[in-house]
């Protein structure tokens, strides 16, 4: 019953659906753990670095968890909302996965084109997020929906960031997360899902947001 206050806006099929989490850091994380809240209650994470002291603020891990494999730690929490956890304390490479939904979480183009191109993943939500000092984008593909913007952001060049400007507590904890989220309700729910996803915070009036083109 934990959930129940949004159980009529989250179908309850969600307790069916299994998601799969590639880079359990900043965005992976906070995403997942989103997903549990909601009522999703099987989860393959897939991460290989352990949790270290800066990972405290802008993930869901504790002071406690440092030097814990970030797919144990993850696990840890989501077992308190009853989930069902698999976990591989190495990167994705590419071994058959079936899955429902998929949380990309990787901080780097290169491996989000790897793990695209060379994927053997059964997925029908497919959900990429990306964000960098106050910013962050949400990309979501339907399985047999319009896969173009998504194909042309992996081809995006993106600038270095300083350490400091890589993952801010808000984006990657309240932003990232709740627009995943929203995808995931809205596919479940049977509606369109917005190819992508943006916000920018620090803009000189009020944070801006929007939402691409529905694919």
């Amino acid at each position: 019953m934990f959930n129940s206050r949004q159980r009529d806006i989250i179908p309850q099929a969600i307790s069916a659906v299994k998601v799969t989490t590639i880079g359990c850091g900043s965005i992976g994380s906070n995403a997942t753990l989103i997903m549990a809240r909601i009522g999703v209650e099987h989860f393959e994470l897939f991460d290989q670095d352990v949790v270290s002291i800066e990972n405290v603020c802008p993930t869901t891990f504790t002071p406690s968890q440092v030097g814990v494999p970030k797919v144990e730690a993850l696990a840890e929490q989501l077992k308190v909302y009853g989930a069902k956890v698999r976990v591989h304390k190495t990167m994705y490479g590419s071994q058959p996965v079936k899955t429902d939904v998929v949380i990309v979480g990787v901080d780097n183009m290169e491996a989000r084109q790897q793990i695209w191109t060379q994927h053997k993943i059964d997925w029908k939500l497919w959900l990429d997020g990306r964000i960098g000092r106050d910013q962050a984008s949400v990309f979501a593909v339907v399985k047999d929906g319009n896969l173009i913007p998504y194909l042309s952001s992996l081809q995006w060049e993106t600038a270095p960031l300083p350490c400091g400007m890589k993952a801010t507590a808000f984006i990657c904890g309240g932003i990232v997360s709740g627009m995943m989220g929203t995808a995931v309700a809205r596919w479940l729910n049977g509606l369109d899902v917005p190819a992508e996803m943006y916000f920018q915070g620090f803009t000189p009036e009020t944070p801006f947001f929007s939402v691409s083109k529905l694919g």
